[in-house]
């Protein structure tokens, strides 16, 4: 490609400075114009993209600022490691029952207010109307805005949630329940059972300590047995497919597991924190 020259002295003849006729001053002058528009150009065209860059990085700010905030909020935690109920009362105005080796943690959500509690054991919910209620069992979790019910989840495999005021929504294992007052849920490693009707009326005058089973298997039983003192459960399985119908009291386990085994005809021994269950010699 021609390049084509540009004759210095020709530019500069036509450009007149008053008062000199000094070749050197009117370049310097004239290179001091041409870097001056330059410079102006440049800055016209980086404006917008620094006014774009700066807004953008003032939002992802205040956006990081608000998640750290809903994130490092205050979580409390209630545990409950006595041998009787503990009653507790959330900062929400909500009550909570705790029984016995149940821990709590809940948290609000600065961003959207949501309440979300997260427990492992066994807790009656007495929760004040507001902002949706979320609680996370072991075994799923359940949502609901002003209600009361009960949730028994020490672990994933077994558990069972009361409904008695309101409506309760449930997601266990993927399907999704919708419990009214009177309705109960029950799941197992066999499946999902319900809503079943139960009588909200009996079931409250049943004492806190005291558990009642209709033809339920007895790897349930022992599994909550087990929950609530800690300890590990060695059976066999033709032991835990055996079906219980009574009621026992759990405040003393020993005297209420000396009772299963008279009734289901087997022996048992707590060997420091395993609970091993044998098949009873004749």
């Amino acid at each position: 490609m021609k390049q084509t020259n540009i004759d210095t002295d020709q530019l500069i003849s036509g450009y007149k400075v008053p008062g000199t006729t000094d070749k050197a001053k009117i370049y310097q002058q004239l290179s001091r114009r041409i870097d001056d528009k330059t410079t102006h150009r440049h800055q016209d065209k980086t404006a917008p993209k620094t006014s774009y860059w700066l807004g953008t990085a003032v939002a992802a700010a205040l956006l990081l600022i608000f998640c750290l905030i809903n994130t490092l909020r205050p979580t409390l935690e209630i545990a409950n490691k006595e041998q009787t109920m503990q009653l507790a009362q959330l900062p929400d105005s909500s009550q909570v029952k705790l029984k016995v080796n149940t821990t709590i943690n809940y948290r609000e959500s600065l961003l959207d207010g949501t309440r979300k509690v997260e427990m492992t054991g066994e807790a009656y919910f007495d929760v004040s109307k507001g902002k949706p209620f979320l609680v996370q069992f072991p075994g799923g979790q359940l949502k609901v805005l002003g209600t009361q019910f009960n949730i028994r989840s020490y672990q994933a495999d077994y558990g069972r949630v009361d409904c008695y005021e309101g409506a309760v929504q449930l997601n266990i294992d993927g399907k999704q329940l919708l419990l009214h007052p009177g309705q109960t849920i029950r799941y197992s490693p066999a499946g999902v059972e319900g809503p079943l009707e139960f009588d909200m009326q009996k079931a409250l005058k049943i004492p806190d300590d005291s558990y009642q089973w209709v033809n339920r298997p007895l790897s349930e039983i022992l599994s909550l047995i087990c929950a609530r003192t800690s300890y590990e459960l060695i059976a066999p399985e033709h032991i835990l497919e055996r079906r219980f119908t009574g009621t026992l009291k759990l405040t003393n386990e020993k005297m209420a597991l000396s009772i299963l085994a008279k009734a289901m005809n087997f022996n048992y021994e707590i060997n420091e924190t395993k609970l091993i269950v044998r098949e009873k010699l004749r």
